[in-house]
């Protein structure tokens, strides 16, 4: 299987974040941008629509080049869409993205905190690198302007990974899906607390300077425990992988789900 490793991440970060109850029916998505070896073109890995997140494997991840051909799997696919997420992943720092609803940033957006403020250390490594977006047109469909402004919003803030975007949802960023994926749990956890805590009543914030000397310090940080991170919902994702190949591709997820069990395979 061509960019298997890669397509194992993808497949993981899926499952952990449906895990973390961070996905919202079939919707949402994670993409990420690759050089195709042999086309020496850089193609887009992502999931089929249409796929719980928690029962996504690496086989149904998806090969599309930038205009749109499918080269593997076997699913429709939305030009418009593809064009999107040619533009987001445009960036070099912005090899992936994962675009996802947090459960709990709904009630510090309805009073007026819509941002994570430095409450805590998980809420400083999101101090320098997100941008606010607090304007909303409407759904993001290839039928609407909305998903192109999105898009657009990235180029005037470069250096940005984690983009808030008011009443859609979260998009985060990284040059590794690891590294996206992790600011999508850390942000939610970071809004989660700071919700909590303004509900308890007045706040105590850590001081600007050392709140910045944080940030820095996160972000130094950021690869190596990232990927710890993902690799530890990879490794089990391998086992149950494993498990899919044993019976061959012709049985049915149900079949892998109760032989996973059996074995004593977590999933999540």
């Amino acid at each position: 299987m061509r960019f298997e490793q890669k397509k194992k991440e993808i497949a993981a970060a899926h499952r952990a974040l449906a895990a973390y109850g961070l996905n919202e029916g079939v919707n949402n998505h994670i993409s990420c941008r690759v050089e195709d070896g042999a086309s020496k073109s850089d193609i887009i890995l992502m999931a089929p629509f249409g796929i719980q997140w928690d029962d996504l494997l690496p086989e149904d991840i998806l090969e599309v080049t930038l205009d749109g051909k499918m080269l593997s799997g076997n699913a429709w696919i939305d030009l418009d869409f593809i064009t999107r997420e040619r533009s987001l992943l445009s960036k070099p720092a912005a090899r992936c993205c994962v675009l996802f609803a947090l459960s709990s940033v709904q009630g510090p957006r309805e009073h007026q905190r819509n941002r994570a403020h430095a409450l805590d250390q998980n809420s400083c490594r999101f101090l320098l690198n997100t941008l606010y977006e607090k304007t909303y047109d409407g759904i993001a469909t290839s039928q609407s302007e909305e998903a192109q402004r999105i898009s657009n919003l990235l180029f005037q803030a470069p250096n940005r990974e984690v983009l808030v975007l008011a009443n859609h949802g979260i998009l985060t960023f990284g040059k590794t899906l690891a590294v996206a994926f992790d600011h999508a749990y850390y942000f939610e956890r970071a809004v989660e607390v700071q919700f909590l805590a303004f509900k308890a009543g007045p706040v105590k914030l850590i001081d600007k300077d050392t709140a910045v000397k944080t940030a820095k310090q996160l972000e130094q940080n950021k690869i190596p425990f990232a990927m710890v991170h993902l690799e530890s919902f990879d490794e089990n994702l391998m086992r149950l992988w494993a498990l899919w190949c044993a019976q061959g591709t012709t049985k049915s997820r149900d079949n892998i789900v109760l032989r996973a069990h059996s074995s004593g395979v977590r999933l999540f």
